[in-house]
């Protein structure tokens, strides 16, 4: 390349750099102006999910003196189970909502459990529930250390409908309680804690980021802010 040519390609290369600056300097966010508004975002995740709470017993009755639960045994005497639903009980039916049920947490607790010596324990334990039971005879009285059958309190629950089951290991068991001990007068008696949590509360909601063990009512309570 010969020194002229050189010396022009220089010259151009400088003039042209020296454009570049005079553009960039004199453009600013004011003399750009603002792009189209984007859309709008998803959502956001509500707050802490609307809990509901109703205490009960499986004896409680409405205001004509039904019982809102329905007793059924099964053949066998080893279960019986208690149903009830928005004709019988409204106001507990009213939590197991559609959003509750489906996408949400049903959990039930009972506030006393029952020993073979139909002591009880006071706080609020989470169903389900397994305890052993020493007792095979005729008297209810058998202090031999082993156990001789395993009651489970358990529940399931649909839309608007609740059922609390008591079932026995061994078959004529619930039936042989009931006649030497009035075992279901007793567990009638004891008062359950329903909570129904929809689904904002858990499952990527408020209830999952906090890691709250459902199974703990006194954590579910501090949470929740729930009645002792």
């Amino acid at each position: 390349m010969t020194p002229a040519l050189h010396t022009r390609h220089l010259t151009l290369f400088a003039l042209g750099l020296l454009g570049l600056l005079f553009v960039v300097a004199g453009c600013d966010s004011d003399s750009l102006g603002q792009g189209p508004v984007g859309p709008p975002g998803p959502p956001g995740q509500d707050g802490d999910a609307d809990v509901r709470v109703i205490t009960f017993t499986l004896n409680d009755e409405d205001d004509r003196g039904d019982f809102r639960f329905d007793r059924t045994f099964s053949t066998d005497s080893s279960e019986v189970q208690y149903e009830t639903d928005n004709e019988f009980y409204p106001q507990l039916a009213a939590l197991l909502t559609e959003r509750t049920v489906n996408d949400g947490v049903v959990l039930l607790y009972v506030s006393d459990v029952l020993n073979e010596n139909g002591l009880r324990r006071n706080g609020w334990t989470a169903l389900p529930l397994a305890l052993g039971f020493d007792i095979d005879s005729p008297t209810g009285n058998d202090p031999d250390g082993f156990v001789d059958y395993v009651l489970t309190t358990t529940y399931t629950f649909d839309v608007n409908h609740l059922f609390v089951n008591l079932v026995s290991s061994d078959t004529g068991t619930i039936g042989f309680l009931e006649d030497t001990q009035g075992l279901l007068a007793n567990l009638e008696g004891i008062r359950f804690r329903l909570v129904a949590i929809p689904g904002n509360g858990v499952a990527g909601g408020t209830g999952a980021a906090r890691g709250i063990d459902y199974t703990d009512y006194e954590a579910v309570k501090q949470v929740y802010n729930l009645p002792d």
